[in-house]
């Protein structure tokens, strides 16, 4: 996913003012939150390989998730610094 995103957007962040680092940090948040929903489903098939649930109680679990990670990508979309702080 990456390498068929970055090299799209890339050219157009100086245009955006948006932080390289920050702009990795909210695409790696958004590749973790599609693995995980149900349109994609990566790693929900691969805990459905290691644990004997239904598939229907791995996907219900996986909600708090998304929601925190889609609070996390708004919380980093608004305050770019977010991103750059705990590296500096």
């Amino acid at each position: 996913m990456t390498v068929l995103t970055v090299p799209v957007i890339a050219p157009v962040l100086p245009a955006l003012e948006i932080d390289k680092i920050t702009f990795g940090a909210i695409l790696m948040m958004l590749i973790e939150t599609a693995l995980i929903t149900p349109q994609v489903k990566l790693n929900i098939f691969t805990v459905k390989g290691i644990v004997n649930e239904p598939l229907s109680f791995i996907i219900k679990s996986v909600i708090p998730f998304v929601l925190i990670f889609a609070f996390g990508i708004i919380l980093v979309f608004m305050f770019p610094g977010l991103a750059l702080w705990l590296p500096s």
